[in-house]
């Protein structure tokens, strides 16, 4: 259960990709959201893996709007079988990590999983 900000994620590597597609899932909250208490997960990027920086809206497909651009997920309320979003990043930056913001009050936590996938390889395997 998240119950804070999530801001220092693991980061995923680009390095011989051109793409990444990041999958949000969010499990029913234990706590009500709503415009003053929500969830929202945002894409920031990274040339050196150290300083990040919130991504650009246009380096992001099916970016949400947000508190802060790069925004792919604003949840101020979850259905009973969770919610989930998907969202892929086509920058040009090497790192790539996920921002979790719980904002509000959020005492019980809410259960969310993000996953990536690497796309696009720059390289193809050779054939003989």
């Amino acid at each position: 259960n998240v119950q804070a900000d999530q801001l220092a994620i693991n980061s995923v590597d680009l390095s011989g990709y051109e793409t990444l597609l990041v999958t949000v899932n969010i499990g029913s909250g234990g706590d009500a959201l709503d415009q003053a208490n929500y969830v929202e997960i945002a894409l920031e990027e990274s040339d050196n893996d150290a300083v990040y920086t919130a991504c650009d809206d246009n380096a992001v497909v099916s970016s949400v709007p947000g508190t802060v651009t790069g925004t792919i997920a604003h949840i101020e309320a979850i259905g009973a079988g969770g919610e989930s979003f998907m969202a892929a990043y086509k920058g040009k930056k090497r790192f790539i990590r996920p921002a979790i913001r719980m904002v509000g009050n959020h005492n019980n936590g809410t259960i969310i999983s993000i996953s990536a996938l690497l796309q696009n390889p720059k390289y193809r395997p050779l054939t003989i």
